[in-house]
């Protein structure tokens, strides 16, 4: 139990965001942000200061971890064991709240773009309490990506929720009543 409740949106444009580092800093300053609302520790020392340590060259392959690491003197540690221990962190601290990773656009983007911040979110929401939702034309979606595109593109998409064109005041008002949160608790709670 604890005194915030409430799923936490980390709304991302991704036309809006132009490289790895700025979306990286995005949603980990957010995750920051929404732990110190939840009177988590999050500085140095910190389970979520290791992780981001080492998560850094592990996800963007730059040595920014390393240099960070050394600057506060965090022993080297593998990723996956910072990724474990954050992940435990973020199960505590949020309960049964989930970090609801709200991607837009992609579809839009370069295939390059488009491909790495694919698999940044893919990552992020490997987090137990962490769901992705990409809000994206799938058709264009697939014409965009680069490669075997319908094989490799199932490994991101857990679902898929059909929409309608949006048009008119009518179907506006059916998406502003559509209860997502309830529909991605049935989803995640069937996980």
């Amino acid at each position: 139990n604890h005194n915030c409740p409430g799923d936490k949106v980390i709304w991302i444009r991704t036309l809006e965001i132009d490289s790895i580092d700025e979306l990286l800093q995005y949603i980990f300053n957010s995750i920051r942000a929404e732990l110190k609302r939840r009177r988590v520790y999050v500085g140095i020392a910190s389970e979520y200061q290791q992780f981001i340590q080492s998560a850094m060259s592990a996800l963007t392959g730059k040595e920014i971890g390393t240099l960070l690491g050394s600057k506060f003197m965090f022993p080297p540690s593998d990723y996956r064991k910072r990724l474990a221990a954050l992940d435990e962190l973020l199960c505590s601290s949020m309960g049964k709240d989930k970090f609801l990773i709200v991607v837009d656009d992609i579809e839009r983007c370069s295939p390059t773009k488009l491909q790495s911040f694919l698999f940044i979110v893919h990552e992020v929401a490997t987090l137990k309490c962490c769901v992705s939702i990409f809000l994206a034309d799938r058709n264009q979606l697939i014409k965009n990506f680069p490669g075997k595109k319908d094989v490799f593109l199932e490994k991101f998409f857990s679902y898929t929720i059909e929409v309608d064109d949006v048009s008119g005041n009518h179907d506006c008002k059916r998406v502003r009543t559509f209860q997502f949160s309830s529909n991605i608790s049935n989803h995640t709670n069937a996980l």
